[in-house]
């Protein structure tokens, strides 16, 4: 956990620095873009290092929440309570481990845009 803790610093810090950039010098889409990788990298890491199997949702959703949130980025339709009864994010998850990355931030892209 300590060398999660020192990633997600580390992510945050280089959020917070391209968020203040300039829209002329980074897009808005691609600041979004950016908070979202990030989110979803460290959504699959908790889930992976977390000690309770099947028992970290509602946390791994909480911190996904605070990351996006930090940049304004509200999701409109994905819960962190309640859980949902068979939550598409995890076959989505599964893809994100097997090296498909997109569907997942794409997911999660439509969770904030509505």
């Amino acid at each position: 956990m300590a060398i999660v803790a020192f990633e997600v610093k580390a992510g945050l810090a280089a959020l917070d620095e391209a968020q203040i950039l300039p829209n002329a010098q980074l897009a808005p889409e691609d600041k979004l873009l950016y908070a979202v990788v990030f989110a979803c990298h460290v959504f699959e890491v908790f889930l992976r290092v977390h000690p309770y199997a099947n028992g970290n949702g509602h946390a791994a959703r909480l911190i996904v929440w605070a990351i996006l949130c930090r940049y304004g980025y509200w999701p409109r339709k994905w819960p962190i309570e309640p859980r949902l009864t068979d939550p598409l994010y995890t076959s989505l998850l599964v893809e994100y481990r097997n090296g498909n990355r997109m569907p997942l931030e794409a997911f999660i892209v439509q969770c904030i845009i509505g």
